[in-house]
């Protein structure tokens, strides 16, 4: 599990969570992340993310190919166009 929530961030590196293709759990809430490119391409074991109350505006149609686990996934307050 892995916990960045309220520490504002507005960039995360691509290769951040590349190394981390067990990682299951991820909040990312109240930052001021847009742009998550990328991000959580390796991430297959994952099944919670939260992505709470950022920037966000747009999510690609590719951008959860790999998370074949994702259970739960919270994209609530942000911007996101459907």
């Amino acid at each position: 599990e892995l916990y960045l929530r309220g520490l504002f961030l507005g960039n995360i590196d691509k290769n951040a969570f590349k190394n981390l293709r067990n990682l299951r759990k991820i909040d990312l809430g109240i930052n001021n992340l847009q742009d998550l490119t990328s991000l959580f391409e390796n991430l297959t074991s994952l099944k919670e993310l939260n992505l709470y109350k950022n920037k966000i505006y747009l999510v690609h149609s590719n951008f959860f190919r790999n998370s074949i686990n994702l259970e739960w996934l919270d994209l609530s307050y942000n911007k996101v166009r459907y």
